[in-house]
């Protein structure tokens, strides 16, 4: 995802990434808990810390063949490095399940008029 705007990243499990990448050189990530009831794929519905709040994500990447690589893709693993969550920590790892669509939701580029 190297494009500006605001994309939807849904993964295996059913939990939606709602990532807000308007500017470049501050991209957040909102994670939605999976809605379903029961969650897709037999996962289980995990709340995690700072859920439906946006968060500055230093970089995102996926797991391809067993390696991380620039950028998410369908069928692959998220990995997203995030603000760091707890005040001891440098900085926080998250790994998704692999991604199962990814869709631009919304982007205007601002007009010069």
């Amino acid at each position: 995802m190297d494009d500006r705007g605001w994309w939807l990243a849904v993964t295996r499990s059913g939990a939606r990434h709602l990532i807000d990448a308007t500017n470049l050189n501050h991209v957040t990530v909102t994670r939605l808990p999976a809605c379903t009831d029961p969650p897709s794929a037999g996962f289980r519905l995990v709340g995690l810390r700072r859920d439906v709040q946006p968060i500055h994500t230093r970089d995102i990447r996926r797991l391809h063949e067993g390696h991380p690589a620039p950028g998410a893709q369908v069928g692959d693993d998220m990995l997203l490095r995030l603000e760091p969550l707890a005040q001891q920590m440098v900085a926080t790892i998250r790994r998704t399940t692999p991604v199962v669509s990814i869709e631009l939701v919304q982007w205007e580029e601002a007009s010069d008029e």
